[in-house]
């Protein structure tokens, strides 16, 4: 669904604009009657909202917050705001100037109307008072999510806080609108693979091995040997003399010459 007329509005009655003005101006007494906190003064006296006070204060926005034009406020609470300062690398609020904040906030605001939950649709692109849209998201169940520049959209975790000058839906996430650099960091790891690897090996140091302590050997040893040794060794005693058949010193000269035949 489109737009109407006004910058911002997200009404789907198709009323004349008379008609319309007045709705919401009955609409603001009877809210007026029964709570007579401005926007600011109702987000401010609420301690999920600290980060947002400080946020609209660094912005100089407390008498956009506080004056009695009527305003759609979608209002990030303090675990948004650590999710927003951890995710886009922000780190301290203290880190984004005034302008940048003033920015972020403007994104979160809608002009000229008060709309309630009822009065917004799926799939409804609204003009934000920066000039930047957000579009609504409603789930079968309901529940309303808003979604902003990036993939991520926020959810309305409480709709409809009246205020005096408009309506405050609280949502768990900072709408960004100009995602520039990564405002957050992904959940999963690529499923592509490099198509270059590098070539230099690592230079890292293989773990180093303990050193098993040797057994510890005696350190004395005996210091005395024995320092004289026998000289003789018992021999079986060879008798100098052998017994020699003896020899006869004379031979027979002659021999008989003849013998007989």
């Amino acid at each position: 669904m489109q737009e109407d007329g006004t910058h911002g509005s997200v009404l789907r009655s198709h009323n004349s604009p008379p008609q319309r003005m007045m709705i919401q101006a009955l609409l603001l007494l009877l809210v007026t009657g029964a709570q007579a906190k401005s926007v600011y003064e109702t987000v401010s006296s609420d301690s999920d909202f600290e980060m947002l006070t400080d946020a609209i204060e660094r912005a100089d926005m407390v008498d956009f917050y506080s004056n009695e034009d009527p305003i759609t406020f979608f209002a990030p609470d303090d675990h948004a705001f650590e999710a927003f300062l951890y995710d886009s690398g922000v780190g301290e609020m203290s880190n984004l100037s005034q302008d940048e904040w003033k920015r972020i906030l403007q994104y979160h605001t809608i002009l000229n109307v008060a709309a309630s939950s009822s009065q917004i649709s799926d799939g409804q692109v609204i003009t934000t008072a920066s000039g930047d849209s957000i579009i609504v998201l409603i789930e079968d169940n309901g529940t309303i999510n808003i979604g902003d520049k990036t993939n991520r959209p926020g959810g309305v975790t409480e709709p409809d806080v009246m205020a005096k000058n408009g309506i405050i839906h609280v949502i768990n996430k900072v709408l960004i609108s100009n995602p520039t650099q990564p405002t957050y960091k992904p959940t999963e790891r690529p499923t592509e693979k490099p198509t270059e690897y590098p070539t230099k090996e690592p230079t890292y140091k293989p773990t180093k091995e303990p050193t098993k302590k040797p057994t510890k050997k005696p350190t004395k040893y005996p210091t005395q040997y024995p320092t004289a040794y026998p000289t003789e060794y018992p021999t079986t005693k060879k008798p100098t003399k052998y017994p020699t058949t003896k020899k006869p010193t004379k031979y027979p000269t002659k021999y008989p010459t003849a013998y007989p035949t």
